[in-house]
């Protein structure tokens, strides 16, 4: 009887690769998932609790948007389309277009942040209202998306901020190396826009032409730290801070509430700036 039991229960005993498949098969966050999530949620607090960071709010809103279309890729590839998913980018855009504006620095930035969040709310939008296409395509072009604000929108931000706080023996080689970053930006950035339109088009979104007349990056920050040269024999020079411009001393909501109504708000930020 003891036997019988025996040879029943090793007949009836699942191979290896079985429950290898079983556990593989369970819908549970990825390794990489979760370093992802624990890495943003690390750097969110980071940069909440430390007020001498130079630019921290763009800092927050960088992770804003990585992590607004990484959930949304996330959620659809789970078959749960997100909510408001066009709006949060939306939203998450502005926020970062009104830190830019507030720092002059940043002013030739602006038409690539536009570029940007064009693509990024048309498809997010598409995302979410097209029926036709399957999940893994629209996760993909997400996913795509994400590397395209990465590489071409946040990048040379912090090619920027990078140039404006650089300390030490080595920052002349540094700020250099930035430059060139940036000299070589303007062409890049249309590559990479030219590659997510293509993906886009064979998942059946029509995304606008590539944009032809965003500014040399570089141009601008050649005007910015011609003061560097300026300062070399200043005795204080290591220790004076960077000239980073600073916001205006009247408050978004006095700018949202100007009595021109007609003049958009970008135009009336950078006009009191200038003040």
């Amino acid at each position: 009887m003891l036997d019988q039991a025996n040879e029943y229960h090793l007949s009836n005993t699942p191979d290896v690769e079985d429950i290898a498949d079983f556990y593989l098969a369970m819908e549970a966050p990825s390794f990489s998932e979760f370093v992802r999530r624990s890495s943003i949620r690390y750097l969110r607090e980071y940069y909440s609790e430390s007020d001498h960071i130079p630019y921290r709010d763009l800092y927050l809103h960088n992770l804003d948007i990585h992590e607004t279309l990484t959930d949304g890729a996330g959620q659809l590839s789970n078959g749960e389309p997100p909510d408001d998913f066009e709006e949060d980018i939306r939203r998450d855009c502005q926020r970062l277009k009104l830190d830019l504006l507030m720092h002059e620095e940043f002013s030739q930035v602006i038409p690539y942040e536009k570029v940007f969040e064009q693509v990024a709310t048309s498809i997010s939008n598409w995302a979410v209202e097209d029926t036709e296409t399957d999940t893994d395509t629209k996760t993909s072009l997400i996913v795509h998306c994400d590397g395209f604000y990465y590489e071409g929108l946040w990048r040379a931000i912090a090619c920027i901020i990078s140039r404006n706080n650089v300390r030490g023996p080595y920052e002349d080689q540094v700020q250099k190396r930035r430059l060139g970053e940036l000299s070589a930006h303007r062409e890049e950035f249309i590559d990479r826009y030219r590659s997510l339109k293509e993906e886009a088009e064979e998942a059946g979104l029509e995304l606008a032409r590539p944009p032809q007349n965003l500014p040399n990056l570089a141009e601008e920050e050649k005007k910015d730290h011609q003061w560097l040269d300026d300062n070399r024999s200043n005795p204080d020079y290591e220790t004076q801070d960077l000239p980073m411009k600073e916001a205006a001393d009247k408050s978004i909501n006095e700018l949202v509430s100007d009595d021109d109504s007609g003049q958009p708000l970008a135009e009336m930020i950078v006009e009191e700036r200038r003040r």
